[in-house]
């Protein structure tokens, strides 16, 4: 099978991530077509255009296995694949279909590069991983988790912490894939190798972990009042931890989401959980709650807002099955809760201690 690509499939990384290895490409031009950005996303499709020039890769020797990979990429978000002819070769192509609009702004692979290359490459490495190959409506499903993590991988890679007493980075590498599993969450099986404390490289060791996400947490406070606010959700890990209440008193918390930044989840969480607008977001700590056994990373911030005693007392969004119960209590309050153990969660445990600490600096805020 012949393909002519011409948006985010340029990029040979992305294509043999999706398609797997085969076929040949050469770059080329299609004629009387342009490519232009669909509207309201930042996705490409082709606009018939007289007498201009689209560029693109023709792919040829495509096999069918690799086919069925590209269609399940491509197919579920209002693409069919068509044919065109192109240097007197006829070749597939993916043409949008209703309600797919075009925007009327030219697509550039440039700019997807800048700023959506890297997650868009690592969004596809785990799409690889998949034996077998995720269908087109499980991709469709698990689209925004997989970019979710895609994201925090990113943004793990562009972030580096002090090293003043812990060793220097070092060698490690997976060197076996052995288990991708799960819908929402990814549970991962690898054999890993890495530099010991003497120097030396340890022979493959088998590790499994859960592949989350980085989320927001933000502990709404009202200098004023002195006083929180507390979310309460049952919660699947102290349920299958057989806890004897599994309802769990929290901070608002929420997923990155791609394409934003921690703080800009933290407003948002605030707002669909809580039905709050936070002012100030006085960062507390970004730390990973369970390294040993998952790559989930919190970015923990104090929100300032305004908490009368008028408040509802239910939240979250129907859209994403949650059923969210809001307290207000006293900081003091708060803190007994956790020397009697009904405040079980640690992050929360960690905020508050933290808030009380600087209460004082706080304060001035009001």
């Amino acid at each position: 099978m012949d393909l002519f690509v011409f948006g985010s499939l340029r990029d040979p990384r992305l294509f043999h991530l999706i398609a797997g290895e085969g076929g040949t490409p050469t770059e080329t031009v299609l004629p009387d077509y342009r490519v232009e950005r669909v509207a309201g996303t930042t996705v490409p499709m082709l606009v018939p255009a007289v007498g201009e020039l689209s560029k693109g890769v023709l792919w040829r020797g495509l096999s069918e296995a690799q086919m069925e990979r590209l269609d399940a990429y491509e197919l579920p978000w209002d693409y069919s694949r068509g044919s065109v002819v192109i240097d007197g070769i006829k070749a597939g192509v993916y043409f949008a279909d209703l309600p797919n609009v075009a925007s009327g702004e030219l697509w550039s692979l440039e700019t997807w590069e800048q700023q959506d290359g890297d997650v868009s490459r690592m969004a596809a490495a785990e799409i690889a991983l998949h034996s077998p190959p995720l269908s087109g409506e499980a991709l469709r499903q698990q689209w925004k988790p997989i970019r979710a993590r895609a994201a925090a991988h990113v943004r793990a890679g562009r972030e580096t912490g002090p090293n003043e007493v812990r060793r220097a980075a070092g060698h490690s590498a997976i060197v076996k894939n052995r288990v991708l599993s799960g819908d929402f969450y990814k549970f991962r099986g690898v054999d890993l190798e890495r530099e010991t404390f003497d120097g030396l490289l340890s022979e493959p060791i088998a590790r499994e972990t859960t592949v989350g996400f980085d989320a927001s947490l933000v502990l709404p406070y009202d200098p004023v009042r002195d006083r929180v606010l507390l979310t309460e959700q049952f919660r699947t890990g102290p349920f299958f931890r057989k806890d004897g209440n599994p309802w769990m008193l929290e901070p608002v918390a929420g997923i990155v989401d791609d394409y934003e930044t921690p703080e800009d989840a933290a407003r948002r969480e605030a707002v669909e959980e809580a039905g709050l607008t936070i002012g100030e977001l006085l960062p507390v700590a970004n730390a990973y709650p369970t390294p040993g056994n998952c790559t989930e990373f919190f970015y923990c911030y104090i929100g300032i807002c305004d908490l009368p005693d008028d408040l509802p007392r239910l939240g979250g969004l129907d859209t994403e099955a949650e059923d969210i119960r809001l307290h207000l209590l006293d900081r003091e309050r708060a803190l007994g809760l956790v020397d009697s153990g009904e405040i079980t969660v640690l992050p929360l445990i960690m905020m508050l201690y933290w808030l009380d600490r600087n209460r004082s600096e706080i304060a001035a805020l009001a």
